[in-house]
């Protein structure tokens, strides 16, 4: 299978290099692609996460711009955007959309920001991605032809969210490689508001790839809904770099998903820098949704929290993996991880990995999971005043789930994921 990729890597070379010129990281990456290949089960990061469809098909890569489709409107929940971008499989809706501020702030296509301020995007190309962790990333690095590019100059603090809406719809096998970056310079925050989606039917290969530069003191707030239907396998990879002080508090809402893993990376490089990540998973029928998160304690003086929740029903699974490391002198530690679960069905299994790797001695950490049913009592307290058992549940389930979001700081998505929530938890 890895050799139907080289090769049309090789076939498409020059097409790809016009419409992204990313230099020699394309050749580089496909070379590593070929000496890693695509993981296997084997592998201990990999060993729940089945790939039998990616073996069994060869996904064509996207690299023409497609009109959008008047469906895309029907399948995105509507929220306020006062600044939008929006990727139909995998390139700007609109040509080359790139807004520039007056205060300085760069949002949109990277393609369009890579043409117009080269030196700036290819000082953080691939310096965030780490492509040998597995051949996947290789793979974006190699196919990757847009996404959307976010600069933040130094003390600009940004108020309004800016909203990008990644939209797929395709029922061949086809591959999107996008590659996503957030520069946020000393000083600095924006909130980014993200919805990915793919509509019924579709048989596809998402890539995406996100590297996430914070300087000192920067903040960011980045919320995620992600709602994957059909048969979409989609692969959602995030490498950040954290300098002093800097704060990233990302929120990942998964509802629904054939194949979907998400792996969130965070290296604190700064002292009294702090990462924030949550998750919600709502699985049902044969969805498999897997999250892992990885954060590198590598100064002192540094904050982590993870908090993840899962409700599986059907035939459904789910895995998570939490993960710190606090390096040798990273004194003064902070790090918590917290998985829980719900599982409705007898028939549902999750996989949950708490890891804790540390080589320092002043440090608090600590981690727990949880596995179960819904609370049986709560249900028989409920069912007695009058509310019936279907009722009763949703209440139960609903305010397990919508804990996940106490941080998101953008009030207006948090009310739409909360409500896309409710909507999945009824028709589970």
């Amino acid at each position: 299978m890895e050799k139907k990729y080289i090769e049309s890597f090789e076939k498409n070379a020059s097409i790809l290099n016009e419409l992204l010129d990313i230099g020699k990281s394309r050749n580089k990456s496909i070379k590593e692609f070929e000496k890693l290949g695509v993981p296997k089960s084997k592998m201990e990061k990999w060993k729940n996460f089945n790939l039998k469809d990616f073996f069994n098909n060869f996904y064509t890569p996207v690299l023409d711009k497609e009109n959008l489709d008047l469906e895309f409107f029907k399948a995105i929940p509507s929220f306020e955007a006062s600044d939008l971008f929006v990727l139909y499989n995998g390139f700007s809706s609109y040509e080359m959309q790139l807004e520039e501020y007056n205060n300085g702030v760069i949002f949109g296509s990277l393609r369009a920001a890579i043409q117009k301020y080269p030196e700036l995007v290819l000082k953080y190309f691939n310096k965030a991605n780490k492509q040998n962790l597995n051949g996947f990333n290789a793979l974006n690095t190699a196919f990757c032809t847009d996404g959307f590019f976010l600069y933040v100059p130094e003390n600009i603090k940004v108020d309004a969210p800016y909203s990008v809406v990644n939209y797929f719809k395709d029922k061949s096998a086809r591959m999107v490689s996008n590659r996503n970056i957030i520069i946020l310079e000393n000083n600095s925050n924006a909130t980014i508001s993200q919805v990915e989606s793919s509509d019924e039917g579709d048989n596809q290969f998402v890539n995406n790839l996100t590297e996430v530069f914070l300087g000192e003191n920067a903040v960011l707030e980045w919320d995620t809904l992600q709602r994957y239907k059909g048969n979409t396998i989609a692969i959602n990879p995030v490498f950040a770099h954290q300098k002093e002080s800097s704060n990233l508090n990302k929120t990942v809402s998964s509802l629904r998903g054939y194949k979907l893993r998400n792996d969130i990376h965070s290296k604190m490089l700064g002292q009294n820098s702090n990462a924030d990540i949550n998750g919600l998973y709502i699985t049902n029928g044969n969805d498999y949704i897997e999250n892992q998160v990885f954060l590198d304690h590598a100064v002192p003086h540094c904050d982590s929290n993870q908090f993840f929740k899962g409700i599986l029903d059907g035939n459904s699974r789910g895995a998570f993996t939490g993960y710190v490391l606090v390096r040798q002198d990273s004194q003064k530690t902070n790090a918590f991880q917290s998985n829980k679960n719900i599982l409705i069905s007898d028939d549902a299994i999750v996989h949950t990995n708490p890891f804790l790797e540390i080589y320092a001695d002043d440090v608090k950490c600590s981690h727990g999971a949880s596995v179960g049913n819904l609370d049986e009592n709560a249900l028989f307290y409920m069912r007695a005043r009058g509310i019936d058992k279907k009722k009763a549940k949703d209440i139960l389930l609903s305010a397990f789930a919508l804990e996940v979001l106490k941080n998101m700081k953008n009030e207006d998505f948090r009310n739409l994921v909360s409500s896309e929530i409710e909507k999945t938890l009824l028709h589970n």
